[in-house]
């Protein structure tokens, strides 16, 4: 996922967080910079209180909402995309009036788009989901995120396991282990029929 995020954002002003260094004190750090957070983990909802859901970091770390909204606030941080699970659930069913969960939260305090998640993302499907996303958001211009996530959402439903197995064609000649990863990933789908469509 992130070696597509890489592919339409700027190298010179894209800071990548993975492993061990994607722990709080530097994710808070690189986010009092940034203009797009873009957040690959799991998240997790707390039902009891939603400024408590959190997103998972580095050994198990997490970083709950209320630790990440005034950093957010305070570096206005315009678009933040959260490819993890149950980022979007707020709970309507105790206060109608009162919306709380990470889309709503972000908003208010400055954030212009938040691309984020009903319920238990796939992995793989996710993946395919934000590289396509940033392709159409970053390559055709005037394309809203909006926009965007409804093209890269249609684009999915309807890939073949032919296209998914050309897609990754690019990503062999990355290092290890995103090449192994790759490699693994298109012998799947090259095992499927090709007109099959997975996601």
């Amino acid at each position: 996922e992130m070696a597509w995020v890489g592919a339409y954002e700027p190298a010179e002003t894209t800071r990548l967080l993975a492993g061990s260094e994607a722990n709080k004190p530097q994710v808070l750090a690189a986010l009092e910079h940034a203009r797009l957070a873009h957040f690959a983990t799991h998240g997790i909802f707390n039902v009891k209180d939603p400024f408590q859901s959190s997103l998972v970091l580095a050994g198990g770390e997490t970083l709950s909402l209320d630790a990440l909204l005034p950093v957010i606030e305070r570096a206005g941080v315009e678009h933040i995309i959260l490819s993890a699970c149950e980022t979007a659930v707020v709970p309507a069913w105790r206060r109608s009036d009162e919306m709380s969960g990470f889309p709503a939260a972000f908003l208010e305090h400055g954030a212009k788009t938040i691309l984020a998640t009903l319920w238990p993302v796939d992995d793989l499907a996710a993946a395919f989901l934000v590289g396509r996303f940033y392709r159409e958001w970053r390559t055709v211009p005037g394309t809203s995120a909006a926009q965007a996530l409804r093209a890269a959402q249609n684009w999915l439903r309807d890939a073949t396991s032919d296209m998914l197995y050309d897609v990754l064609a690019p990503m062999l000649v990355s290092p290890d282990p995103l090449a192994a990863l790759v490699s693994e990933v298109r012998n799947k789908f090259y095992s499927m029929e090709p007109d099959r469509r997975p996601f």
